[in-house]
């Protein structure tokens, strides 16, 4: 019997398991954490551009408590991103 015929499907076949598995390996090693990344630092940026007025004039802010300058809506998203900066970091201290 001539073991050619069996044995070059057979090692393509594993072959392209090998690399597929290797890829999303390294997709999520890398590829993901990398978005990931991006993400949250243009979202600290939109926070760092919408909160400029509060930091960049504090004794306004103290003033007027803030009232004028804040809202539930712009609170609960800068929660949310704070949220999110924490679980990111705190995953890529772990691996």
């Amino acid at each position: 019997m001539n073991w050619n015929i069996v044995v070059t499907p057979l090692l393509t076949t594993l072959s392209g398991v090998l690399v597929f598995v290797a890829g999303q390996i390294f997709l999520e090693c890398c590829i993901k954490p990398s978005q990931e990344y991006h993400k949250i630092k243009s979202e600290i940026s939109y926070l760092l551009v919408l909160y400029a007025n509060v930091y960049m004039n504090p004794e306004i802010y103290e003033e007027n408590k803030g009232v004028l300058y804040t809202t539930k809506e712009k609170e609960k998203k800068r929660k949310k991103a704070e949220k999110r900066v924490k679980r990111s970091s705190s995953k890529t201290n772990r691996g």
